[in-house]
C-alpha cells in the first residue's frame, strides 16, 4: 500500500494531547487498593499511583462485642433482617442509605477506622455497594481517608449513581482536613471542570497544597501546569523542576516528561542520552507514552543507535495497551515490513484500533485500503465511512480522497459532494484540491460557473509550482476569463509550466516568442521550446515545427 503517511512522532512539545485520557483515567481508576491506600490521578498521563508509605491494618477487621471476624465479599441481602457486617439476625435496621442493606447497631457503631477498613475489603471483594456504605458511615464520623474513597465512588459510579459534584462535595471535606490527595484531585476536578466550574487558577492552588504535602501526583500536575501555562506563568525551567521532583519522589510518570525536557532542550540542557535513559525507566515500568517515544527514538537514531526491530517492539507494547499512536505506528511497519514481516492484514487490524480512537490518519490509511482492497476485500462503502470520519474531522487528504471518489460517479449529489469535499480541501491549502476546485468553477461542475474564482484557485496553486494550474492561468489571462487580458502575465505562466516540462506549455511559449505574444521575438528560443514539446509527443508542435524550420531556412537563404 502506497498511501500511509509518515509515522507519527511523539508530542514533544504539546503533551496535553493526552490530557483527554488523563480525564478518563480520572473517572475510571480503580478502588481496589490497600488500607488507606487512595486514588492518585495524573493529569497528563493518567495512572493509579499506590503511595508506598501508608499505615498498615488489619486485613480482617473484627465485630467489636463478639470478636468475630466480619465476612468479606458479597453477601446476600434479600433477608433485611440479617447484618451486613456480623451475618447476625437483627431487629433494629439502621438508615444507610439503602432499605436492602442491613447492619445491626453494634457494627454501626462500631470506630470510623475499622468502618473504612471494612468498606476497603468489601471493594476488594469487589462488593461496591457494601463498600460504599462503609465508607459512608465512616465519613458521617468525619474520617477524611473515607470521605475521600466516598468522593471517588462518586466520580466513578461504584456502588452509587455517578456524580461529580458528590464527588467534589467530599473531596472539599477531606481536603479541609489536610487530605493531600484530595487535595490533588480537587485540583483535577477544578482543571477540567469537574463538578465545578473550570477554574485553572484554583486548580493550581490545590495542586501546591497538596505538593506542599509530599504528594507527587500534585507535584507533577504543577509540572504540566507550568510547562503550559495552565493557571500559572509558562515557565519551562519550572516545569522541569517540577517534574524533577516528582520523579524523585518515585512518580515514575514523570520520567515520560522528563525524557521529553532532555530530547528537545526544554528547560534544561539537550541531552538525547539522558531523553533515552528515563524513556526507558518509565517504559519499563508500562508507561504506553513512553514505549512510543522511545520506538520513534530507536526508529529515528535518537540518543540510541538505530534499530527497527526495537522500534517496532516498543511500538507494538504501546499498542497494546491502546495508545492510538503507537497503534498507528505499528501499522506502518507492518505495511511496509519496517522491524518486522510485512503483514498487511496485521497492518489493518492496528489500523483499525487507531481508527477507533479517532486517529484520523489511521481512518484515511484504513479507507485507503478499503479503496484499493490492500489487505482488506475491497469495499467501497467501508472507504467512505472511515475517510468520512476523517474527512469531518479536517482531515483534508481523506476530504480530497473523497471527492475523487464521487467525482467519479454520475448523480447530480454525487457532484456536489464531490465539490463539497474538494473544497474543503483546498480551503486548507491541498494544491491539487485547489486545481480541481478551480476546473469545477471553471466548468460549472457541481456549482455554478464562476471563472473570477477559478482563477483564484488556479492562482493559489500556481503559486505552489502546480504546472496544470500555471498552465490554466496563463490561459485565463491570455483570454481575460475572470481577469483581464494581460498577455505579458499570460506568458509568464505559460513559461512556468513550461519549465517543469509540460507539453502543452512548451508548445505555447514557443509560439508566443515566434509570434511576440507577453514577450518579445526570438526565433531560436521559439524554435527550442517547440523542439521540447514534439520529443514529448504535442501533436500541435509536430505539426508545427516543420514549417517554422522551413520558414527559417528560407530566410537564411534570402539573406545569404
Amino acid at each position: 500500500m502506497s498511501f500511509n503517511f509518515a509515522r507519527s512522532t511523539h508530542p514533544i512539545d504539546a503533551p496535553l494531547d493526552i490530557l483527554s485520557d488523563s480525564l478518563l483515567s480520572f473517572i475510571e481508576t480503580e478502588l481496589d487498593l490497600q488500607s488507606d491506600d487512595v486514588i492518585m490521578f495524573d493529569s497528563q498521563t493518567a495512572v493509579v499511583q499506590t503511595p508506598p508509605n501508608l499505615r498498615t491494618r488489619s486485613p480482617k477487621p473484627v465485630c467489636k462485642d463478639e470478636e468475630q471476624l466480619w465476612p468479606v465479599g458479597p453477601l446476600p441481602t434479600s433477608d433485611p433482617k440479617i447484618c451486613q457486617g456480623c451475618n447476625r439476625k437483627i431487629n433494629d435496621i439502621q438508615d444507610v442509605d439503602d432499605g436492602n442493606v442491613a447492619f445491626c447497631c453494634r457494627c454501626v457503631g462500631l470506630d470510623p477506622n475499622s468502618q473504612f477498613n471494612q468498606g476497603v475489603a468489601y471493594q476488594q471483594a469487589g462488593n461496591n455497594r457494601l463498600a460504599f456504605i462503609c465508607y459512608q458511615l465512616a465519613s458521617k464520623a468525619g474520617f477524611a481517608p473515607a470521605q475521600f474513597h466516598l468522593g471517588a465512588c462518586y466520580a466513578r459510579g461504584l456502588g452509587v449513581q455517578q456524580s461529580d459534584q458528590l464527588a467534589v462535595q467530599y473531596y472539599i471535606s477531606a481536603a479541609n482536613q489536610g487530605h493531600p490527595k484530595a487535595m490533588c484531585n480537587l485540583g483535577i476536578c477544578f482543571e477540567h471542570g469537574l463538578g465545578v466550574p473550570q477554574d485553572s487558577k484554583a486548580a493550581v492552588f490545590y495542586y501546591t497544597k497538596a505538593a506542599d504535602k509530599g504528594n507527587a501526583v500534585a507535584i507533577y500536575n504543577l509540572g504540566v501546569c507550568a510547562d503550559h501555562g495552565i493557571g500559572l506563568p509558562k515557565n519551562e525551567n519550572l516545569a522541569f523542576g517540577y517534574y524533577s521532583q516528582a520523579y524523585e519522589k518515585g512518580h515514575l510518570a514523570a520520567a515520560t516528561s522528563l525524557g521529553m525536557c532532555y530530547e528537545i532542550g526544554k528547560g534544561v540542557r539537550k541531552d538525547e542520552k539522558l531523553a533515552v535513559h528515563y524513556y526507558q525507566r518509565a517504559a519499563d515500568a508500562g508507561f504506553a507514552q513512553a514505549q512510543f517515544n522511545l520506538g520513534v527514538c530507536y526508529e529515528q537514531g535518537v540518543g540510541v543507535k538505530a534499530s527497527p526491530s526495537l522500534a517496532f517492539q516498543y511500538y507494538e507494547l504501546s499498542a497494546r495497551q491502546g495508545n492510538r499512536n503507537g497503534q498507528f505506528n505499528a501499522a506502518v511497519c507492518y505495511e511496509d515490513g519496517f522491524g518486522i514481516r510485512k503483514d498487511l492484514k496485521m497492518a489493518i487490524y492496528y489500523y483499525g484500533l487507531s481508527a477507533e480512537q479517532s486517529h484520523l490518519d489511521a481512518q484515511y490509511n484504513l479507507g485507503c485500503a478499503y479503496k484499493a482492497g490492500s489487505g482488506v476485500t475491497k469495499d467501497e462503502n467501508s472507504a467512505i465511512h472511515y475517510l468520512t470520519l476523517a474527512a469531518r474531522a479536517g482531515h483534508c487528504k481523506a476530504q480530497y480522497t473523497l471527492a475523487c471518489i464521487f467525482a467519479k460517479r454520475t448523480g447530480m449529489l454525487d457532484a456536489a459532494l464531490s465539490f463539497e469535499y474538494c473544497n474543503m480541501a483546498a480551503l486548507q491549502g491541498l494544491t491539487a484540491a485547489e486545481y480541481d476546485i478551480a476546473v469545477c468553477y471553471a466548468d460549472g461542475i457541481g456549482v455554478h460557473a464562476d471563472q473570477e474564482m477559478a482563477v483564484r484557485f488556479y492562482q493559489k496553486a500556481a503559486d505552489k509550482g502546480h504546472r496544470n494550474a500555471q498552465f490554466n492561468l496563463g490561459v485565463c489571462y491570455l483570454n481575460g476569463q475572470g481577469v483581464p487580458k494581460n498577455d505579458r502575465l499570460a506568458f509568464k505562466y505559460y513559461h512556468k509550466a513550461a519549465l517543469q516540462s509540460d507539453p502543452d506549455a512548451e508548445y505555447t511559449v514557443g509560439m508566443c516568442y515566434l509570434r511576440e505574444i507577453g514577450t518579445s521575438k526570438d526565433e531560436e528560443l521559439g524554435l527550442q521550446f517547440l523542439q521540447r514539446s514534439a520529443k514529448q509527443g504535442n501533436h500541435h508542435a509536430q505539426a508545427y515545427l516543420p514549417e517554422v524550420l522551413k520558414q527559417i531556412r528560407q530566410r537564411c537563404v534570402e539573406n545569404n
